[in-house]
């Protein structure tokens, strides 16, 4: 599970569905997930713990973070 910060809907889950690409992960809002809490799904990325600023640093961090972390399994 992917699970997207309410507060930057807008950049938490195009981010997460770019790491949703790259892990087959699922793109959920925090009330979906935590009903799927007991189903056996793990949370992947939990985009309210990272507490972006704004949707700007979150777009930043997918686009240096996070590929940095794909490239890696790539090499």
């Amino acid at each position: 599970m992917i699970i997207y910060d309410p507060e930057l809907q807008d950049a938490t889950i195009e981010a997460g569905t770019t790491i949703a690409g790259q892990t087959d992960g699922l793109v959920l809002s925090p009330d979906l997930a935590a009903e799927l809490k007991e189903s056996n799904f793990s949370v992947l990325v939990d985009f309210r713990d990272l507490k972006f600023k704004d949707n700007i640093s979150c777009h930043k961090w997918r686009r240096f973070d996070f590929l940095a972390i794909c490239l890696k399994r790539m090499g």
